[in-house]
C-alpha cells in the first residue's frame, strides 16, 4: 500500500507536499492575525498581492484564496476581483507510477537490468582487449622480458662460439705442430 501524508484534511504523495501545505497554513494563520477583515480595502489589497506573487498554491492555500475572493464577490464587482492563479505541480521525470501494475513495474525492471547486463558484457570485452594488448606489447616490444632474454642468450652463444673457434684453432696449431693432419 502506498504511504499518503495528510494534513488538514488533505492527502499528499509526498512528504515535501504536505510540508509545503504546512507552510501554507502558517502564512495563512500569520495573515489572519495580522489582518483587519471588517476592512474590505484591506482585504482586496491582501487578495491582490497574494494573487499577483502566487504565494498559496497548495489546498490548503487554495482554500483561504477561494475564501477571501468570496468575501470580495460579496462586496465588489466580478470583473474588479482577479481569477485566483494556479500552478499545475509538474510530474518527477518519469512515468507516473501510481497507476502502473506490478507486472509492467516488474517487466520495466527486467529490461533495465538486461540493458545493464548488456552495456556491463561490452564494458567487460573492451578491458579484455586492452588486457590482452598490454600483455602483447609487454612481451613482443624492443623492451620487453623476453627480447632482454633472447639478447642475453645470444650472447651467451656468441661467446662460446668465439671461445669454440679459439679452441679449435689452438688444437689445429697444435696438430700441425705434431704432424697430425
Amino acid at each position: 500500500m502506498e504511504q499518503r501524508f495528510v494534513f488538514s484534511g488533505y492527502s499528499f504523495e509526498t512528504s515535501e507536499e504536505m510540508n509545503e501545505a504546512k507552510k501554507d497554513a502558517e502564512a495563512i494563520s500569520y495573515i489572519k492575525a495580522k489582518t483587519d477583515f471588517t476592512n474590505t480595502q484591506a482585504v482586496k489589497t491582501l487578495y491582490a498581492k497574494l494573487t499577483e506573487k502566487e504565494s498559496l498554491q497548495t489546498p490548503v492555500g487554495m482554500e483561504f484564496m477561494k475564501a477571501l475572493q468570496r468575501k470580495l464577490l460579496q462586496t465588489e464587482h466580478k470583473k474588479e476581483i482577479p481569477p485566483i492563479p494556479v500552478k499545475v505541480a509538474e510530474k518527477k521525470k518519469g512515468a507516473d507510477t501510481r497507476n502502473v501494475s506490478a507486472e509492467t513495474r516488474q517487466k520495466q525492471r527486467v529490461e533495465l537490468y538486461q540493458q545493464k547486463l548488456k552495456n556491463a558484457h561490452m564494458m567487460n570485452f573492451f578491458f579484455g582487449v586492452i588486457i590482452i594488448a598490454m600483455f602483447a606489447i609487454a612481451l613482443l616490444g624492443d623492451n620487453s622480458v623476453l627480447s632482454d632474454t633472447e639478447s642475453a642468450i645470444q650472447d651467451k652463444y656468441a661467446a662460446w662460439e668465439e671461445d669454440l673457434v679459439a679452441r679449435e684453432a689452438a688444437i689445429s696449431q697444435k696438430e700441425k705442430e705434431m704432424g697430425i693432419e
